[in-house]
């Protein structure tokens, strides 16, 4: 005997029935799913970068919504400093979906005497990192020129 999968969120058959163009008056939408009919439907094809963020100071680079998941695809962090007495650096940190702070990219530079160094780290990430809703993308820097930059979009999830 197998189980039945019913779908009784009215705001995804909503979904279901605009994105596909479905007239229900003709098709019935399948509510009771047999378990080994594996329906896919990808109801939010485009997924394109909506956000992109940059500044050049120490703080807050982004807030991600309350109200929309937001997944971050890509990371960038260009420096210089001309500090003759040690090492200089800049990060930028996130807080992830499970409420983990991470650090998703850094940039350490050991600067020699009287010279300016420079150094520019970009990550892009294969599968995009979801984040915390409402979680701060922030960055620490103390160098001397700085500037980091954020890529992602958002999907407002039923």
């Amino acid at each position: 005997m197998g189980l039945l999968s019913a779908v009784q969120n009215s705001k995804i058959i909503d979904k279901l029935v605009d994105t596909l163009g479905l007239q229900t008056a003709v098709i019935k939408l399948p509510v009771d799913l047999v378990p080994n009919i594996q329906p896919v439907i990808d109801v939010i094809p485009d997924r394109i970068v909506n956000v992109i963020k940059s500044h050049g100071v120490a703080g807050t680079l982004f807030t991600t919504p309350t109200g929309a998941d937001f997944f971050l695809t890509s990371s960038s962090i260009g420096v210089s400093d001309s500090n003759s007495t040690g090492n200089a650096n800049a990060r930028i940190s996130v807080v992830l979906e499970s409420g983990e702070n991470q650090i998703i990219n850094f940039v350490n530079l050991a600067t020699g005497a009287a010279s300016e160094d420079s150094q520019v780290s970009n990550q892009t990430f294969c599968f995009p990192i979801k984040l915390k809703r409402g979680s701060l993308i922030a960055t620490t820097n103390t160098c001397d020129d700085f500037r980091a930059t954020i890529q992602g979009y958002t999907i407002d999830i039923l």
